[in-house]
C-alpha cells in the first residue's frame, strides 16, 4: 500500500507537517496553489468571510497528485471554524480520490476541530481511515513529529521502495 499527499498551505504550517508526512512516508507530496489567495493586512479577515459564507477560488495542483496510490492524505488549515477555501474549491474541482483518505488539519486553537473534521469527510466524499490534528502550539513546541509519526504507525503505510 502506497499514500500520496495533497496539501494546501498559506502560512506554511501545514506544509511543514506535510512535508513531514512526506519524509515518513516517502510519499510524494502535491501542493494546491491557490492564486487569489495571498497573505496581506487584512487577509484573515477575507479569508474567514470566504469560508464562512462557502465561497470558493481558482485552485491548481502542483505536483504528481493521487493517481496509483492506495491511499490519499488530505492536509489543510481550519479557517473560521471550517475547512480553508483552497481546499475545499479543489475537492469540489478534484476527480474520485482513489482509494482509502486521511485527513490533517492544522489550526490555531488547542481543542481537536471534530466539527471541521466532519466537513472535510463530507467535502472529500469518504470517511476517513485515520485523522489528525496539529495545532500551532504543537508546532512551536517541536511535537508535530512525534504526531505525524504516530499517524503513520496508524496508517501502516508501505513506502514506494518496500513496494
Amino acid at each position: 500500500m502506497t499514500a500520496a499527499i495533497i496539501a494546501y498551505s498559506l502560512f506554511g504550517h501545514t506544509l511543514r507537517v506535510a512535508q513531514e508526512l512526506a519524509l515518513q512516508l516517502g510519499a510524494p507530496l502535491s501542493t494546491i496553489h491557490a492564486p487569489d489567495m495571498k497573505p496581506g493586512p487584512l487577509a484573515m479577515l477575507r479569508f474567514g468571510f470566504a469560508a464562512l459564507t462557502g465561497q470558493q477560488t481558482r485552485v491548481a495542483l502542483l505536483g504528481p497528485g493521487a493517481a496509483g496510490h492506495d491511499l490519499t492524505i488530505l492536509a489543510a488549515p481550519v479557517w473560521a471554524g471550517h475547512v480553508a477555501v483552497p481546499m475545499r474549491s479543489w475537492l469540489k474541482q478534484h476527480p474520485p480520490l482513489p482509494g482509502r483518505i486521511a485527513l490533517v488539519l492544522t489550526g490555531g486553537a488547542a481543542e481537536r476541530p471534530t466539527g471541521v473534521f466532519a466537513e472535510f469527510a463530507r467535502l472529500s466524499g469518504a470517511l476517513p481511515c485515520a485523522t489528525l490534528y496539529v495545532g500551532q502550539a504543537m508546532i512551536a513546541a517541536g511535537q508535530d513529529k512525534a504526531a505525524v509519526a504516530a499517524l503513520c504507525d496508524k496508517l501502516a503505510v508501505q513506502s514506494p521502495l518496500e513496494a
